[in-house]
């Protein structure tokens, strides 16, 4: 049940905040205690670190129906979130897909969603932030008032200041979505309809693709709708319903075109049972073997990445699969599980990254991508780009041009090393004029790091607002260094 605080109690907890901050964590390492983390990185760093405890901030203050703005602590889920603002018949413009993703790390982590071509990222749609400095001060940033960290802590994984409170804009809710399927022959034709989609003033709500196989790309369109006239209705709502991407699938095995309504919150999070597709890999036999084995990683890796990864869009579980593990598998429990992983294992097995790049450079990068991989399916969603000082968010541009990003998530059947594979990646990334989020493993040189996220301003940004000495460094952070 979602909990709301008074601004009282909130200002007890931030200054409990404050009290910790300046007695213990004024030298060394800080590093901000999680339970629900979506990074892929075990963070080794935090060994050395001295943890900070963010679990009291996890309620909502209040929600203004008329401003259509919601006032809401860092802790607080998405699936919490999503909860308390139906009450009021509203919804946040963007609302990344896993339950679990706090709003927070929403903000830190640069989420995007199917509605990011028309709002940008999450944090876009944020309206003012309380922060709480390495120094133990307690300041508001907005657009206004410091708007150089108020845009700053985008993709800063949590490197500058501490979020404390947020005020986010809210949009009237629907029933659910109305959603049109197209498939495509081949992926190039599905991103060449994404961008003259992007090229439209009057575009659909919601707008991404998916490519299941070298010859199956779908484009899904959507608008919010009060009344399903489509006669098909998805739900997520159970865990033995089908996967997602299983129902992508399914609806254009036969059809070309084919629509469907969703209720709502399905829609919203209709990635979050099985992590998008991440958990079909549990079907696989070489995979179970693969964690059995893990003492056995060196001589076994190349058989088994390769074998696992012949899995095809139509390997997806049974009913009876999903009866039984279904309720297991949850991105939060999917990520716990991830985050027991060795680390030799989790980096050297799978491929899991988000790829930015400009629209007119999207197909290059695919190609690119999918050659290097051969990785599927391959989800792609467009995002309005950003000129705001978002430095290290991965929508920053200078070009107002749509950008697309390139979701690969799987195991590469390519027999090079996933870290050098990963590296690379980031460098061709960059010679395309796009960025990837920082979520992932990372393999940046310094100096291409610093290059694609303008290292030197964010420098000045932690000298700035005292996070030099406290906060661990973004590049250390994500690199795990």
């Amino acid at each position: 049940m979602t909990q709301f605080k008074s601004l009282n109690d909130h200002a007890r907890d931030v200054k409990h905040l404050q009290k910790l901050l300046t007695s213990h964590f004024q030298q060394g390492s800080l590093s901000l205690g999680t339970s629900n983390s979506h990074t892929l990185r075990n963070a080794e760093y935090k060994k050395s670190a001295n943890a900070l405890d963010l679990e009291r901030l996890s309620s909502l203050i209040a929600i203004d129906k008329e401003a259509r703005t919601v006032t809401l602590e860092p802790k607080v889920t998405m699936r919490d979130l999503v909860t308390a603002t139906l009450d009021y018949n509203l919804i946040p413009p963007v609302v990344p897909e896993f339950k679990s993703i706090t709003v927070g790390g929403a903000i830190n982590g640069a989420a995007l969603e199917t509605t990011s071509h028309q709002y940008g990222q999450f944090n876009d749609t944020c309206l003012e932030y309380e922060l709480l400095l390495a120094n133990g001060t307690l300041l508001k940033a907005s657009a206004d008032n410091h708007p150089d960290l108020f845009y700053g802590v985008s993709g800063s994984y949590g490197t500058l200041a501490i979020i404390t409170l947020i005020t986010l804009k809210l949009i009237p809710a629907s029933k659910g979505v109305h959603l049109n399927f197209s498939r495509f022959e081949s992926p190039k034709e599905l991103i060449l309809a994404m961008r003259d989609l992007l090229k439209k003033e009057k575009r659909p709500s919601i707008i991404e693709g998916g490519v299941l196989a070298p010859n199956w790309a779908v484009l899904i369109t959507g608008q919010y709708v009060d009344i399903f006239k489509s006669g098909i209705t998805f739900h997520q709502k159970k865990y033995w319903d089908p996967w997602y991407h299983q129902q992508m699938t399914e609806v254009t095995k036969n059809h070309l075109h084919a629509e469907c309504d969703m209720p709502l919150q399905d829609y919203l999070f209709r990635f979050d049972r099985a992590a998008f597709w991440m958990g079909r890999f549990l079907l696989s036999p070489s995979t179970i073997l693969q964690v059995i084995c893990k003492w056995k990683l060196p001589k076994m890796l190349s058989k088994i990445g390769r074998n696992a990864a012949k899995l095809t869009p139509t390997s997806h579980p049974s009913f009876l699969f999903r009866l039984l593990f279904g309720w297991a598998l949850s991105s939060k429990r999917l990520y716990k599980v991830w985050h027991q992983v060795p680390r030799e294992i989790s980096e050297n097995f799978f491929f899991i990254h988000d790829f930015y790049t400009p629209a007119s450079k999207a197909l290059e990068a695919y190609t690119y991508l999918n050659e290097k991989t051969g990785i599927f399916p391959i989800w792609l969603c467009p995002i309005r780009p950003t000129q705001t000082p978002q430095i290290l968010a991965p929508h920053h541009s200078k070009s107002k041009e749509f950008l697309i990003n390139i979701g690969v998530y799987g195991i590469p059947s390519s027999p090079h090393s996933i870290p050098s594979l990963t590296a690379s990646s980031e460098q061709a990334i960059f010679d395309f004029g796009g960025k990837k989020m920082l979520y992932s493993h990372c393999y940046f040189s310094p100096e291409l790091f610093s290059k694609t996220y303008n290292l030197p301003r964010y420098e000045a940004l932690c000298k700035k607002y005292f996070s030099s000495k406290v906060f661990i460094p973004i590049y250390n952070k994500v690199t795990n260094k």
